[in-house]
Protein backbone atom coordinates (compact mmCIF):
# COMPACT_ATOMS: atom_id res chain seq x y z
CA UNK A 1 0.00 0.00 0.00
CA UNK A 2 1.16 3.46 -0.85
CA UNK A 3 2.21 5.85 1.71
CA UNK A 4 0.21 9.13 1.17
CA UNK A 5 3.87 11.08 0.68
CA UNK A 6 3.84 8.35 -2.08
CA UNK A 7 0.96 9.05 -3.72
CA UNK A 8 1.35 12.56 -3.61
CA UNK A 9 4.35 12.31 -5.48
CA UNK A 10 2.60 9.98 -8.04
CA UNK A 11 0.25 12.85 -8.64
CA UNK A 12 2.76 15.07 -9.33
CA UNK A 13 4.52 12.85 -11.58
CA UNK A 14 1.19 12.52 -13.38
CA UNK A 15 0.35 16.04 -13.45
CA UNK A 16 3.99 17.27 -15.17
CA UNK A 17 3.71 14.44 -17.29
CA UNK A 18 0.54 15.79 -18.66
CA UNK A 19 2.50 19.18 -18.92
CA UNK A 20 5.27 17.58 -20.95
CA UNK A 21 3.04 16.32 -23.26
CA UNK A 22 1.17 19.18 -23.81
CA UNK A 23 4.03 21.58 -24.41
CA UNK A 24 5.08 18.67 -26.80
CA UNK A 25 2.34 19.23 -29.03
CA UNK A 26 2.96 23.57 -28.24
CA UNK A 27 6.25 22.58 -30.06
CA UNK A 28 4.70 21.15 -32.54
CA UNK A 29 1.97 23.33 -33.15
CA UNK A 30 4.48 26.27 -33.48
CA UNK A 31 6.83 24.50 -35.75
CA UNK A 32 3.64 24.12 -38.04
CA UNK A 33 3.47 27.77 -37.62
CA UNK A 34 6.63 28.98 -38.67
CA UNK A 35 6.22 26.50 -41.80
CA UNK A 36 2.94 28.62 -42.58
CA UNK A 37 4.40 31.81 -42.09
CA UNK A 38 7.09 30.84 -44.68
CA UNK A 39 4.60 29.43 -46.73
CA UNK A 40 2.30 32.62 -46.31
CA UNK A 41 -0.46 29.82 -46.12
CA UNK A 42 -3.15 32.08 -44.21
CA UNK A 43 -5.90 29.79 -43.70
CA UNK A 44 -3.83 27.34 -42.20
CA UNK A 45 -2.43 29.62 -39.98
CA UNK A 46 -5.44 31.01 -38.64
CA UNK A 47 -6.53 27.60 -37.92
CA UNK A 48 -2.83 26.92 -36.16
CA UNK A 49 -3.62 29.65 -34.13
CA UNK A 50 -6.89 28.60 -32.88
CA UNK A 51 -5.25 25.45 -32.13
CA UNK A 52 -2.71 27.02 -30.10
CA UNK A 53 -5.26 29.04 -28.33
CA UNK A 54 -7.14 26.03 -27.28
CA UNK A 55 -3.89 24.62 -26.23
CA UNK A 56 -3.05 27.79 -24.35
CA UNK A 57 -6.27 27.23 -22.61
CA UNK A 58 -5.43 23.68 -21.76
CA UNK A 59 -2.42 24.48 -20.20
CA UNK A 60 -3.92 27.43 -17.85
CA UNK A 61 -6.32 24.69 -16.31
CA UNK A 62 -2.78 22.57 -16.09
CA UNK A 63 -0.78 25.16 -14.47
CA UNK A 64 -4.26 25.83 -11.87
CA UNK A 65 -4.45 22.09 -11.00
CA UNK A 66 -0.76 22.31 -10.44
CA UNK A 67 -0.98 25.22 -8.48
CA UNK A 68 -4.08 23.32 -5.86
CA UNK A 69 -1.65 20.44 -5.94
CA UNK A 70 1.10 22.29 -5.02
CA UNK A 71 -0.98 24.11 -1.91
CA UNK A 72 -1.97 20.52 -1.27
CA UNK A 73 1.44 19.19 -0.92
CA UNK A 74 2.81 22.10 1.60
CA UNK A 75 0.22 21.52 3.80
CA UNK A 76 1.13 17.70 3.72
CA UNK A 77 4.76 18.26 4.42
CA UNK A 78 4.58 21.59 6.47
CA UNK A 79 5.93 23.62 4.06
CA UNK A 80 5.58 27.72 2.92
CA UNK A 81 3.97 27.47 -0.79
CA UNK A 82 6.33 30.05 -1.60
CA UNK A 83 9.17 28.56 -0.72
CA UNK A 84 8.28 24.93 -2.21
CA UNK A 85 10.60 24.33 -5.32
CA UNK A 86 10.68 21.11 -7.51
CA UNK A 87 14.58 20.63 -6.31
CA UNK A 88 13.22 20.76 -3.08
CA UNK A 89 10.99 17.85 -3.75
CA UNK A 90 13.54 15.66 -5.83
CA UNK A 91 16.00 16.07 -2.71
CA UNK A 92 13.26 14.21 -0.44
CA UNK A 93 11.85 11.72 -2.82
CA UNK A 94 12.49 8.53 -2.97
CA UNK A 95 15.14 7.60 -5.69
CA UNK A 96 12.82 5.68 -8.25
CA UNK A 97 10.33 8.93 -7.88
CA UNK A 98 12.91 11.80 -7.74
CA UNK A 99 14.43 10.34 -11.08
CA UNK A 100 11.24 10.74 -13.03
CA UNK A 101 10.91 13.82 -10.94
CA UNK A 102 13.99 15.11 -12.42
CA UNK A 103 13.69 14.13 -15.90
CA UNK A 104 10.88 15.45 -16.31
CA UNK A 105 12.12 18.47 -15.09
CA UNK A 106 14.98 18.18 -17.22
CA UNK A 107 12.28 17.50 -20.18
CA UNK A 108 9.79 20.24 -19.40
CA UNK A 109 12.72 22.96 -19.29
CA UNK A 110 14.04 22.04 -22.82
CA UNK A 111 10.44 22.54 -23.94
CA UNK A 112 10.40 25.50 -22.67
CA UNK A 113 13.62 26.94 -24.43
CA UNK A 114 12.49 25.48 -27.52
CA UNK A 115 9.15 27.00 -27.46
CA UNK A 116 10.92 30.41 -26.51
CA UNK A 117 13.20 30.05 -29.59
CA UNK A 118 10.13 28.58 -31.70
CA UNK A 119 8.46 32.16 -31.14
CA UNK A 120 11.05 34.76 -30.90
CA UNK A 121 12.00 32.75 -34.91
CA UNK A 122 8.45 33.12 -35.40
CA UNK A 123 7.94 36.86 -34.41
CA UNK A 124 11.13 37.84 -36.31
CA UNK A 125 9.61 36.07 -39.86
CA UNK A 126 6.29 38.27 -39.33
CA UNK A 127 7.78 41.22 -38.40
CA UNK A 128 10.17 40.80 -41.42
CA UNK A 129 7.15 40.11 -43.54
CA UNK A 130 5.40 43.30 -42.05
CA UNK A 131 8.58 45.44 -42.73
CA UNK A 132 9.29 44.44 -46.52
CA UNK A 133 5.07 44.85 -47.10
CA UNK A 134 5.72 48.39 -45.46
CA UNK A 135 8.47 48.66 -47.92
CA UNK A 136 7.00 48.01 -50.94
CA UNK A 137 3.93 50.09 -49.92
CA UNK A 138 6.29 53.09 -50.05
CA UNK A 139 8.07 52.38 -53.07
CA UNK A 140 4.53 52.45 -55.19
CA UNK A 141 2.89 55.59 -53.14
CA UNK A 142 6.54 57.43 -53.27
CA UNK A 143 5.60 60.50 -54.55
CA UNK A 144 7.60 63.38 -55.86
CA UNK A 145 10.83 63.96 -58.46
CA UNK A 146 12.07 60.25 -59.48
CA UNK A 147 15.02 61.71 -60.73
CA UNK A 148 15.68 63.22 -57.37
CA UNK A 149 15.79 60.19 -55.38
CA UNK A 150 17.36 56.72 -56.22
CA UNK A 151 17.34 53.58 -54.19
CA UNK A 152 20.70 52.44 -52.55
CA UNK A 153 21.63 48.36 -52.79
CA UNK A 154 20.34 48.00 -49.02
CA UNK A 155 16.29 49.70 -50.53
CA UNK A 156 16.37 53.21 -48.95
CA UNK A 157 15.52 56.33 -50.82
CA UNK A 158 18.92 58.20 -51.08
CA UNK A 159 19.74 61.50 -52.98
CA UNK A 160 20.88 60.67 -56.69
CA UNK A 161 23.88 63.25 -56.36
CA UNK A 162 25.00 60.61 -52.96
CA UNK A 163 24.92 57.75 -54.83
CA UNK A 164 25.02 57.70 -58.53
CA UNK A 165 28.21 59.94 -59.05
CA UNK A 166 29.74 57.12 -61.52
CA UNK A 167 26.74 57.21 -64.19
CA UNK A 168 26.48 60.70 -63.46
CA UNK A 169 29.83 61.36 -64.45
CA UNK A 170 29.70 58.87 -67.15
CA UNK A 171 26.50 60.37 -68.64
Amino acid sequence: MKTPESQLLEDLITLLNEQSKAFEQFLTILRGKQQLIVQNDIDALRKCILDEQHLIQKCRLMSGRLSSFLEKYSLHCGVDRGKLRLRDIIAAAPREQALQLKNLQLRICRDLEQISSLNSENKYLVNFSIEFIKGMVQVFLKEGDPKSQTYTVSGILASSDKYNKILDFQV
